[in-house]
């Protein structure tokens, strides 16, 4: 049986004991949903990111409290994927492995900064209240300062990293939903056009047809005078008037429902070859240079392929116009012996085109008008960055059959589709783009600061181990007068005797003071320290001075 989610719980936690092993699987596959789990690659993820932290953890047998430290360490790695603020304030509390995998997780998942920031509050409460427990608190610059560089490299640069991952993915989001909505927006546009394109062909279809019932009705009514009434030919004549004078309101009717809501519904002429020498002239006295080439020999055209025809010359007249200012235009019309080939060629413009809206929709309404036509569309850019509209109709016109994948919209002009600038995506886009070097500079300051805190951290060290920890009772022992030999050898330093012995070959007629420091086996940090001078050869000089020890 399968588990069922849809109204919030689970089928199975209705189900039979005896549904066994559907039943675990179900269960585990709702505890890892509550965990923030989707698929075995997180899960086994999750389970290397678990068992370094185990491996990691310190565990030792002075200190008893480990454990503890081991279970937060690995709850804050667990409650990171749903609570990933609260996971930030717990790592402070546990093993320092996984701090960078909890601040990074941090910045991807919390979007407030308010909420990150005090997340990051948190876990600089946490980490002092650790080091205080832990009685680890540091109480000199130079450990501070490593604490310090640490904190940059765990926690502030994983953050910063976590939070650009957050964005980008926010961006490839925006832009897919983008692309979905103009995808739809698109195919609308389309059938709209192709809707649109159909009531005009019905409208010239009306005019065709009724020029035709017309006659037929005005034929009918001659007859019907022109017999003797009551004769079975005066009937049909009548009947036949009838019938045409109906077909008339029914086609009116028809039409004007395929006009309703249309933005332009004033008739027009259905215009054929018979007007192409006026449009051709209009097309002249606009200014453009229009060569006509006809060839073979006319052949009578349909009332619908002939209109295709002269919409397509009109059309192709018309975006050279207006894209193509000073191109040569040559229209080419070819009686082929089953089919009419019309087509308008410009060459690339002279001057550049002044910007036009436009969305491509005359393009899909010829190809339309094409396709019921029996015909076939087509356009494309020149060798010579130019462009060709062409259509080909067969003399009997048969419609084909429409496609389930609506055409392309094509722009009339370059950068005519749908402006980006105006989106939300492109703000988000454009206030994305400077933050790689941003980010980049940031990450390269922080590390910056770490390296130069950590070498401070090794100058510190430095400085404080040469001044030398000597036992308190040897120090103390210690007395004026006695020979510098035997108090290098009561040190027991070879470091000291080392920088001694140079020192004096350096200047030997001069007095040589050494510092230490008395260290004490019962406190860690020393107390007091002495200063020694020697002169020819003995001890001349021994002052003890206190070491003022920092508050905990």
């Amino acid at each position: 049986m399968t588990p069922n989610f849809r109204h919030g719980r689970a089928d199975f936690l209705r189900s039979p004991p005896a549904a066994g092993r559907s039943y675990d699987r179900a269960m585990l596959e709702r505890l890892l949903r509550l965990w923030g789990v989707t698929g075995w690659r997180q899960v086994v993820r999750e389970v290397v990111l678990i068992t370094l932290t185990v491996l990691t953890t310190p565990t030792l047998e002075t200190d008893p409290t480990w454990p503890a430290y081991l279970a937060v360490g690995v709850l804050a790695v667990v409650l990171r994927l749903r609570f990933p603020t609260t996971a930030l304030v717990l790592v402070g509390l546990g093993s320092y492995l996984p701090l960078a995998v909890v601040s990074y997780w941090a910045g991807l998942r919390v979007p407030a900064i308010p909420r990150l920031l005090g997340g990051l509050l948190g876990l600089l409460v946490s980490s002092g209240i650790y080091l205080a427990v832990s009685q680890q608190m540091p109480h000199d610059f130079g450990t501070w300062s490593l604490l310090l560089a640490f904190a940059l490299l765990l926690v502030v640069v994983p953050v910063v990293i976590g939070r650009n991952v957050a964005q980008r993915r926010l961006l490839v989001t925006a832009l897919r939903d983008r692309a979905f909505r103009l995808e739809r927006e698109r195919r609308s546009i389309v059938a709209e056009t192709r809707m649109r394109e159909r009531t005009r062909i019905a409208v010239d279809m009306h005019d065709t047809l009724g020029h035709q019932l017309t006659l037929i009705s005005l034929h009918a009514g001659g007859l019907t005078v022109a017999t003797e009434p009551g004769s079975e030919q005066a009937q049909t004549a009548v009947v036949l008037h009838d019938t045409a004078r109906r077909a008339m309101a029914e086609l009116r009717g028809i039409v004007g429902v395929l006009n309703e809501g249309a933005q332009d519904s004033r008739p027009h002429e259905a215009k054929g070859l018979a007007h192409l020498p006026e449009l051709l002239e209009t097309a002249r006295s606009a200014g453009a240079h229009v060569e006509y080439t006809e060839i073979g020999d006319r052949v009578s055209v349909g009332s619908r392929s002939e209109h295709a025809v002269y919409r397509v010359l009109q059309e192709g007249l018309t975006n050279a116009l207006r894209h193509a200012p000073g191109a040569r235009v040559r229209v080419r019309l070819t009686f082929e012996p089953d089919a009419v080939i019309a087509e308008v060629t410009n060459t690339a413009p002279l001057v550049p085109p002044l910007p036009a809206e436009g969305g491509g929709k005359g393009l899909v309404g010829l190809r339309e008008r094409a396709r019921l036509a029996g015909g076939v569309l087509h356009h494309a850019a020149t060798e010579d960055e130019g462009f060709r509209l062409a259509i080909v109709l067969p003399y009997n016109s048969e419609a084909l059959p429409a496609t389930d994948e609506p055409e392309q919209v094509v722009p009339e002009e370059p950068g005519a589709d749908l402006a980006p600038g105006t989106t939300d995506v492109a703000t988000l886009i454009k206030s994305l783009r400077p933050r790689t070097s941003v980010l980049t500079a940031w990450i390269v300051a922080l590390l910056a600061l770490a390296v130069a805190l950590m070498t401070g951290f090794i100058a510190v060290q430095a400085l404080w181990h040469g001044t030398s920890e000597v036992d308190a009772r040897t120090l103390d022992a210690l007395h004026v007068g006695q020979s510098e030999q035997d108090v290098l050898a009561a040190l027991d330093d070879p470091a000291t005797a080392e920088q001694h012995r140079l020192t004096k070959l350096a200047d030997p007629h001069s007095a040589q003071c050494d510092v230490f420091a008395a260290s004490n086996p019962t406190d860690p940090e020393p107390r007091y320290g002495y200063r020694l001078c020697f002169a020819d050869g003995v001890l001349t000089e021994k002052r003890r001075f206190d070491i003022p020890v920092p508050p905990r």
